[in-house]
């Protein structure tokens, strides 16, 4: 093998590594900054991970609700992927288990949508609807009894349209017009902000 042919060789490996890091494991180039924002927060956790590392972008106030998640998750020792958490009005939403609410919770950060993985095994929505909630491992069933039973949280599978991947606190419902000011909040927080990426924005 020539030099050249080896300088090659070397460089297509390293992108290689480089593009499949970024693709399964850090999509920093969609992760917004969140260091100026006034509603908005980018939430971590052990067992609420994002789906190839994208970024769980909150309202500040639903972070103890997600805390509560985190804790029912742990105790059952499932990790739940998040796919989706905030959405800016009018963003596609590809794969939806069904067709997003004009007053979502996701316009506001109070809602998740998320797979649940168990010992290396992931489970979608048609896999946790209400009827096959006695054919599920128990640890996945009781994270969802525990989510039940929290007065405050709402589980997708118990709606009238079954969303059984959504895990939200109903503020649509149970207070519109705070919905109302979150949202003009949070559209406004994402409108300004900056990708990590872009530290000549710093």
């Amino acid at each position: 093998m020539t030099k050249k042919q080896f300088r090659l060789l070397g460089f297509i490996i390293c992108s290689g590594a480089v593009a499949w890091y970024v693709y399964f494991h850090n999509q920093f180039y969609t992760h917004l900054r969140t260091d100026n924002m006034e509603a908005l927060t980018a939430f971590k956790s052990d067992h609420i991970k994002g789906f190839r590392g994208q970024q769980i972008l909150v309202h500040k106030d639903f972070e103890e609700s997600l805390a509560r998640l985190e804790t029912y998750a742990a105790a059952q020792e499932i990790t739940l992927m998040v796919n989706q958490s905030y959405r800016k009005q009018g963003q596609k939403v590809s794969r939806a288990v069904v067709n997003p609410a004009n007053r979502s919770n996701h316009l506001i950060g109070f809602a998740i949508d998320a797979n649940i993985s168990y010992q290396g095994v992931k489970y979608f929505a048609a896999n946790l609807k209400r009827s096959k909630l006695d054919q599920l491992p128990e640890p996945i069933s009781n994270f969802i009894k525990a989510v039940r039973k929290d007065k405050s949280l709402r589980w997708g599978g118990d709606f009238r349209k079954q969303d059984p991947v959504h895990f939200d606190v109903p503020i649509n419902l149970t207070r519109p017009k705070t919905w109302e000011a979150y949202f003009k909040r949070c559209q406004k927080d994402v409108e300004n902000a900056s990708y990590v990426w872009e530290f000549w924005k710093l």
